[in-house]
């Protein structure tokens, strides 16, 4: 196996940890996606790409879970100098913190999307990606929310429909269909 180890600016790596903590903070599951390209350390998360000048080889991207990152944001390996980053094939760790790791030939989530998805672009995903995608993309929980969200709405429309013998079932196979329009 190629060696991957990466010298990484601690200030940098900091500063783009914070912006990484915002978009990550409430996901309990998902993947961070980790490269090297052109001279920075790339971390790819849903919704964000974050980077931070770094020497060293990367030769592939490396998918690893968002709790490594927002571990990372919390308590930073260090302050100044620089922050290495290895990977061995199963492991990847920055300072004294590890956690398993992949190789993966895509540099990104399965699923890149903004944090402020509308309802209907959340219930979507089910129908536009599979549900491997949607867990290590982070979503599992959202859309799980998000059904829960549709089931109520689901339970009040059909109240409000019954003198005109509207069930819920009739309303949830029309809202699919129309989420797969």
């Amino acid at each position: 196996m190629d060696e991957y180890r990466l010298q990484v600016d601690a200030s940098q790596l900091i500063k783009a940890l914070k912006i990484a903590r915002k978009f990550i903070k409430t996901q309990k599951e998902g993947s961070a996606y980790i490269s090297y390209q052109g001279g920075q350390l790339v971390i790819a998360l849903p919704g964000v790409h974050v980077n931070a000048t770094a020497e060293g080889n990367w030769p592939m991207p490396v998918r690893t879970s968002v709790a490594l990152i927002r571990m990372l944001a919390q308590v930073p390996p260090a302050k100044k100098g620089t922050v290495t980053l290895r990977f061995d094939g199963q492991r990847i760790g920055v300072g004294d913190t590890s956690m398993p790791a992949e190789t993966d030939q895509s540099a990104t989530p399965p699923i890149d999307v903004l944090a402020t998805m509308s309802l209907r672009q959340i219930l979507r995903l089910r129908s536009t990606h599979t549900d491997d995608e949607i867990r290590k993309s982070g979503y599992a929980n959202t859309v799980q929310k998000a059904e829960q969200r549709l089931d109520r709405c689901l339970t009040q429309a059909a109240k409000a429909l019954n003198p005109l013998d509207v069930s819920a079932v009739e309303l949830r196979d029309w809202i699919e269909a129309k989420l797969r329009d």
